[in-house]
């Protein structure tokens, strides 16, 4: 996910995240993976590093695979506002996943529910395709199901329906499954 730096502290790139690498050796904090590091993780989700032109046998069945270890600085409490030391830790793109699952479940739970919340009040017209939430009045007339763009261009409401939209698919179990 890619991040909303204006949500950071302004030296959060200059000296927080600096340091928190530095403190880790610039290693992950969980597993011990150094950054920049080349290679593939096998099933067991142990990374190989693979080193210059030479192919270690069993990176083979995996060189699609094969990724740059970058180390991320996760929140522990998973609040981007509390930047102490003791709250940060450098980690790996599997472990700071792992670490995020269960808070990313119940985001997506939460935005699902947001999402159902609003697409109950959409509307989509079948004559010229508008998407939108019906309000109560329209001017002084009282709103009657139909379309505000149909009664702008004919002066009459079109009977709108309900919007359907397809459920997004569920986070993998196995981050494996994602090639991290």
């Amino acid at each position: 996910m890619p991040i909303d730096y204006s949500k950071y502290p302004k030296n959060w790139k200059m000296e927080i995240r600096p340091a928190i690498l530095e403190r880790a050796e610039n290693c992950c904090e969980f597993c011990g993976v150094e950054n920049g590091n080349f290679g593939f993780r096998d099933d067991d989700g142990v990374f190989h590093r693979w080193a210059g032109a030479a192919c270690p046998e069993e990176a083979f069945n995996q060189i699609d695979k094969c990724f740059t270890i970058v180390l991320t600085v996760a929140h522990l409490n998973h609040d981007i506002t509390d930047n102490r030391p003791e709250n940060l830790r450098a980690l790996c793109q599997k472990c700071h996943l792992n670490y995020d699952r269960e808070q990313h479940a119940r985001t997506r739970k939460q935005n699902k529910i947001k999402q159902q919340e609003v697409e109950e009040k959409m509307y989509k017209c079948p004559k010229c395709g508008w998407i939108g939430e019906l309000s109560e009045t329209r001017g002084n007339a009282q709103c009657r199901g139909g379309c505000p763009v149909c009664w702008v261009k004919r002066g009459r409401y079109i009977p709108t329906v309900k919007v359907k939209t397809v459920p997004e698919p569920d986070m993998p179990a196995d981050l494996n499954d994602w090639g991290v």
